[in-house]
């Protein structure tokens, strides 16, 4: 036999273990395919860091955008 064929199956997840088929005219052919999960490479190694600021929110909440709505009576509590 003096043809080869391949198939490239790519960008390929967890959930696409299984068994795939290829056909060509009368011929069959199947192979189960395996994904595993590889870990992950570090490119450089991981140092502590000390944090000295924090930033939660910018611009900071409204009393009547957060916490009426905790209780159930602010905008977007109204009966439907």
């Amino acid at each position: 036999m003096g043809t080869k064929h391949l198939l490239c199956i790519s960008s390929l997840s967890l959930g696409d273990t299984r068994t795939y088929t290829l056909q060509v005219a009368d011929k069959r052919l199947s192979a189960k395919l395996n994904v595993i999960d590889e870990p992950l490479k570090f490119l450089s190694d991981l140092n502590p860091k000390k944090v000295t600021d924090c930033h939660v929110r910018s611009p900071p909440l409204s009393e009547d955008g957060f916490t009426s709505n905790l209780e159930g009576k602010g905008k977007g509590s109204e009966k439907r």
